[in-house]
């Protein structure tokens, strides 16, 4: 693809807790492997009685990058919270959603940008590369009764059986996310969920709203998770209380498998 590509309509979002030292390495990568005029928006929500060392580490961190639209919270938001409200903040065409433990990979933004716009594809994502292992590339739904219960399964889809630099149509994908911002109009991030299947929720809209889902196997993010130095929602681990939203929200169970 010919690099032409307006980037100052693409906007990179980036929710923080905690993790000052993950989010300049996220913020290096993009900076280094996407375009310096790409708007980058970071929510902060590092609460205010966190260790102090750890408050001064962010501090250094936006000093050294002056040009990032800091959305600062003294308080804990959770990720699906957090995602909403950057998605309300970014006034781009697109936008690349990050975890602040993620790093871009060389070359892996001109292929998810080409994939969305010539593919015609509503949501792309990448392969996630860990220390010993590759993450699952996605999922897709398979309708189910469980304890006569009505469930939805997320069954995962392994990169291993997926040939390399390949395009794959799926219905979840791992959250590192490049969407046209168009597709707000009709689904959004629900931030009732604390931090347990706030995704889930968000590609099911997405599957019934049949946006196209889908990633790029040749497109690389290195997931570098690291401990939370403040309490995040996951520290609350509120898991049986999301799913009972999520039942309570599509009348359905929602569940994992390996395989489909």
């Amino acid at each position: 693809m010919k690099n032409d590509i307006d980037y100052t309509q693409i906007s990179i979002a980036i929710p923080t807790n905690g993790r000052p030292a993950s989010l300049r390495n996220c913020i290096s990568s993009v900076v280094s492997n996407i375009h310096k005029d790409c708007p980058i928006i970071v929510l902060d929500s590092t609460p205010s009685d966190t260790d102090r060392i750890v408050l001064q580490d962010y501090e250094r961190v936006y000093e050294d990058f002056p040009s990032v639209n800091l959305l600062k919270y003294s308080v804990n938001v959770p990720p699906g919270k957090a995602r909403k409200l950057l998605s309300e903040n970014v006034k781009t065409k697109f936008a690349l959603f990050l975890d602040d433990d993620l790093e871009i990979g060389e070359g892996a933004f001109l292929k998810m940008f080409s994939t969305l716009t010539e593919k015609n594809f509503d949501i792309i994502s990448g392969l996630w590369v860990e220390e010993s292992t590759n993450r699952d590339i996605g999922f897709i739904y398979v309708d189910a009764t469980l304890n006569n219960n009505k469930t939805i399964v997320k069954c995962a889809v392994s990169s291993r059986t997926i040939p390399s630099d390949t395009v794959v149509q799926l219905h979840d994908v791992q959250a590192s996310l490049l969407v046209k911002m168009s597709i707000f109009d009709h689904v959004k991030f629900d931030e009732r969920y604390d931090f347990f299947f706030e995704l889930y929720d968000f590609f099911f809209q997405c599957h019934l709203k049949t946006l196209k889902v889908g990633v790029h196997t040749g497109v690389i993010f290195y997931h570098r998770p690291k401990p939370y130095l403040s309490k995040s929602s996951r520290y609350y681990q509120k898991r049986e209380i999301d799913r009972d939203r999520f039942q309570q929200k599509w009348g359905m169970r929602p569940e994992f498998a390996r395989h489909p």
